[in-house]
């Protein structure tokens, strides 16, 4: 855990602004650059999570979490520590396991995030980011949060770590 912290404090002051035009880009697999596209649509999105951001929400969601993220299909698994601060930065580190014998990828990503609660209680999360094989994406999810478990709509299951 101690470990974990002070990777994600070099990720911070080493890495460069996620946020630079804040657009979301997605990635072409095989494309060069990476990021080869600008997401107008997802970027709408993202730019209204901003201004629908709940500080209260964001408050209660704030911590570090970690999961699981099972690919069965794949045969793999990324086991993912995300931060999320209450001002709205957000980091993660992740490490992506699949056959044994071969090693673990390692990536890590620095950007920021907004949360607001549903009519149902659950927190509406979406996050602006940038990693070392993606420059400027998007994402998101709804969960529901009870004691230290947040339990994502795709079946992830994050505890709170602190």
């Amino acid at each position: 855990m101690r470990l974990f912290l002070t990777s994600l404090l070099a990720v911070a002051v080493v890495a460069p602004a996620a946020a630079q035009s804040n657009a979301c880009y997605d990635r072409v697999e095989g494309g060069y650059p990476a990021n080869t596209y600008l997401n107008a649509v997802v970027t709408d999105q993202w730019r209204a999570s901003q201004q629908t951001a709940d500080p209260a929400a964001m408050a209660e969601m704030s911590g570090l979490w970690y999961g699981e993220i099972h690919a069965p299909q794949l045969g793999m698994v990324d086991y993912q520590y995300r931060s999320f601060e209450p001002n709205g930065l957000f980091q993660y580190q992740s490490q992506t396991c699949s056959l044994p014998g071969i090693p673990c990828s390692q990536n890590y990503g620095t950007g920021e995030w907004t949360a607001h609660k549903n009519r149902d209680g659950s927190f509406a999360v979406m996050f602006h980011f940038s990693d070392v094989s993606r420059t400027e994406a998007c994402g998101g999810f709804t969960a529901m949060i009870g004691g230290a478990v947040m339990r994502a709509h795709d079946g992830t299951v994050w505890q709170r770590q602190q």
